[in-house]
């Protein structure tokens, strides 16, 4: 069978297992450029609208086609599509696409940020409530676990859905070689005021998280220089084999000699510390279970607010984890 055929056969099929999909002109690249890229796909999707699939290899799909049979390969395929013909979607603001360009930033800046914007307007409906809520407490902190409390707002369902859990599982793969888990996302909303004594100590504490991926999604950010800038030490340390020994690192890094290396890195501006600056509308994502991580303290009297997103426990099954839940 010929390359033209074979490559008419992987459109036919892409098209079946999408029945959003109309029609689709392909485009092919000049001889030279045919072993680096494969053909520009453009989708015409109901409403005259079109996207276009991304350049992938050449060589990667017809070696695909060889082994059709293997059903998993297709799935595979179809999901990483599928998001170009949700990204036409009015009722999603960020989603869980570009994959490859998410794995690449990790990698290089050891953090990513998710293609899309989240409307201002929701992110101030989240602001009003932190405020609200934050004004009713005396030790400058205030948090929140969970879905209930920001009902009515975009985080109630944000990030609920198959399409994220899917995003999020391939993202463990790539990143750390961890098979999917499809678990629910963890939400903690957070503030911090800064000059109070006790939300002191929510500033500058450096920690690892227990969940491979850390989501971050800023709400409130104050302006300027030194205002609650996000700091990450890059892959600090790798995945572990039992809870034990994640609980063993968790606690050298909460000890006091290291708390006070850190900050001194921190106050020298070194740079195996990274600062990120938050921006609003934006979600960030690293690996907060192998990158140890802080946040500077805002400016004094200001606020800083976070949602804060968890996914993957890879100590979930643990039997000594699992003794520690039955104990409490």
């Amino acid at each position: 069978m010929c390359r033209q055929q074979s490559f008419s056969l992987w459109v036919n099929r892409f098209k079946n297992l999408h029945p959003t999909l109309i029609g689709a002109n392909v485009k092919r690249n000049t001889s030279s450029e045919r072993k680096k890229h494969l053909p520009i796909v453009t989708f015409c999707v109901s409403g005259n609208q079109h996207i276009q699939a991304p350049s992938i290899s050449y060589s990667d799909v017809m070696t695909n086609l060889k082994l059709k049979q293997n059903a998993k390969i297709e799935r595979a395929m179809a999901s990483s599509f599928s998001a170009f013909a949700d990204e036409l979607s009015p009722d999603r603001d960020v989603l869980p696409s570009g994959l490859d360009g998410v794995v690449q930033q990790i990698e290089s800046a050891y953090y990513g940020k998710l293609p899309g914007s989240i409307p201002r307007q929701k992110i101030d409906e989240v602001a009003a409530l932190v405020q609200r809520m934050a004004s009713e407490t005396t030790d400058g902190y205030f948090g929140v676990r969970g879905r209930a409390p920001v009902k009515g707002t975009f985080l109630e369902t944000f990030g609920v859905d198959d399409e994220y859990r899917r995003f999020c599982d391939c993202l463990c793969t790539r990143l750390s070689n961890l098979p999917q888990q499809n678990e629910d996302m963890h939400l903690t909303l957070r503030a911090i005021r800064s000059g109070e004594q006790q939300a002191s100590g929510h500033s500058f504490y450096f920690h690892y998280d227990s969940f491979v991926l850390t989501f971050i999604i800023p709400i409130i950010i104050p302006e300027g220089d030194n205002a609650g800038d996000l700091l990450i030490m890059p892959k600090s340390r790798n995945l572990r084999t039992t809870y034990v020994q994640n609980i063993f690192d968790k606690a050298i890094v909460d000890s006091n000699y290291q708390q006070k290396r850190f900050r001194k890195i921190y106050q020298k501006k070194n740079s195996k510390l990274k600062r990120i600056k938050l921006e609003l509308g934006k979600i960030y994502v690293f690996e907060g279970y192998k990158c140890v991580h802080s946040n500077e303290a805002p400016p004094p009297g200001e606020v800083r607010s976070t949602a804060v997103l968890h996914y993957y426990d890879p100590h979930a099954n643990d039997i000594l984890k699992k003794l520690k839940g039955r104990l409490r």
